[in-house]
């Protein structure tokens, strides 16, 4: 059954159950999602009557702060890796187009620009491809080539252009050819040393084995996705995806795919009443719910006796009351233990602003990192390229980053495109730098 199942009243009604917008993203997360401005986009009018949860930290993105935030980074990818909250409210307020209309668009692993620099009032030129052009030409004016080239003929000498826009790859090679070939047969001499054609460095080359280690150290495809992106982007391009994620876990909503309309009847028949099923096998009811049977798959089950606060066979009281809050916190120690054993008491004693009262017997958890320093620079030293050591060390490479010591941990690293084997099997620094 298709999600235009529920109305946009259905949505508003399931959001009055709770106080704030975090209980229902938790205990109603398949409404919320749809509620959200990339399907319906009614969220707003949803959590009107909801209460703020108290946090200093959070920012409230005004449009007016949201493109004042935006002026600092000159590129989208820039903004939503330093600042992914402001670009994330731009998107859900509206305002994103107007937010970036100053920025300069970017390629990426299959969109390339053409460019060339060439010698103020003499026939030398060089012509390349890059997915960035400003930190192309930057990396170009730090080689032992066009170090000599400023050193004899001056800086202001070098002028570096932008030929084409972004275009896709197969487009951006012939450009690249094309002009190669105009200016050779107006006299000029190339300075690539490399044959054009090349698809340039600058980015992670994902093969297929790189694919699927990447994903083998994740669980679920969203962690993988915030960790490695380019990673998700090359196996969805190459049709590697459903290889790569097969041993992972799927969401509530991508029961679909697993639950099919037998399995689901065979595991309905385990339960007497609905409430227990949705409880105990979220999966198979939510399946059933999108595929249009939970009548079908509930027409054995009972209605349970409903007293004032009670349901005859349900765990938890339909009502907490203050002093049934109480009793349930008393049966544990820490707070997590709570949580997880009786969720609903928890929330219900967290909407009520009474978690501070009711839990003041309870140990406080100490936050221990495992990563140090040291253990950072032990990891690090046990591979030769940045790459590799993300690619097989995933926890020590953020550490890194975490405790300000990656350039430090990667001082003896290559990157991937920097690197070559020596005859001796070690790896040296490439003197090719300067090729696209």
């Amino acid at each position: 059954m298709s999600r235009l199942k529920y109305k946009n009243q259905d949505i508003l009604k399931d959001a009055k159950k709770y106080n704030n917008r975090r209980d229902w993203k938790k205990y109603s997360p398949a409404m919320y999602e749809l509620a959200r401005p990339r399907n319906r986009n009614i969220l707003d009018q949803a959590t009107r009557h909801m209460d703020r949860l108290p946090n200093n930290t959070v920012k409230k993105w005004t449009v007016q702060a949201i493109i004042k935030d935006a002026k600092k980074y000159q590129h989208k990818s820039d903004w939503s890796k330093n600042s992914n909250s402001a670009y994330n409210a731009a998107k859900a307020r509206g305002c994103f187009e107007k937010a970036i209309k100053h920025m300069v668009p970017l390629g990426n692993i299959m969109r390339r620009c053409v460019y060339s620099i060439k010698i103020k009032d003499k026939k030398i030129i060089y012509i390349g491809l890059t997915y960035n052009f400003k930190k192309r030409i930057r990396a170009h004016l730090k080689t032992k080539r066009f170090k000599e080239i400023s050193k004899r003929f001056g800086d202001i000498a070098i002028i570096p252009k932008k030929l084409t826009g972004y275009t896709s790859l197969e487009r951006a090679i012939f450009n690249e050819k094309k002009y190669e070939n105009f200016y050779r047969n107006k006299g000029f001499k190339i300075l690539n040393i490399a044959k054009t054609g090349g698809i340039g460095g600058g980015l992670i080359k994902w093969t297929k084995e790189a694919v699927i280690i990447s994903a083998k150290k994740f669980k679920t495809i969203s962690t993988w996705s915030n960790k490695f992106r380019s990673a998700v982007n090359a196996a969805h391009d190459k049709g590697w995806m459903e290889e790569a994620t097969a041993h992972m876990i799927r969401p509530v909503w991508q029961g679909l795919r697993i639950w099919t309309r037998e399995k689901i009847i065979e595991d309905a028949k385990k339960y007497k009443h609905r409430a227990r099923w949705s409880e105990e096998s979220g999966g198979a009811y939510g399946a059933a719910q999108k595929m249009g049977i939970l009548k079908i798959a509930t027409k054995h089950m009972t209605r349970p006796i409903v007293t004032n606060t009670w349901r005859i066979g349900l765990k938890k009281p339909v009502k907490w009351t203050d002093k049934e809050l109480k009793n349930s916190a008393s049966k544990y120690s820490t707070l997590y233990e709570w949580r997880k054993k009786e969720p609903s008491a928890y929330a219900t004693t967290s909407t009520r602003k009474m978690l501070d009262k009711i839990t003041s017997h309870m140990k406080k958890m100490k936050l221990y990192s495992f990563w140090t320093k040291e253990k950072v620079m032990s990891s690090a030293l046990k591979y030769k390229t940045k790459i590799s050591w993300q690619l097989n060390d995933p926890k020590a490479y953020n550490a890194a980053r975490r405790l300000k010591i990656y350039n430090k941990a990667t001082k003896h690293m290559y990157s991937a495109e920097g690197a070559k084997r020596g005859s001796d099997g070690r790896f040296k620094k490439s003197l090719r730098t300067y090729s696209v």
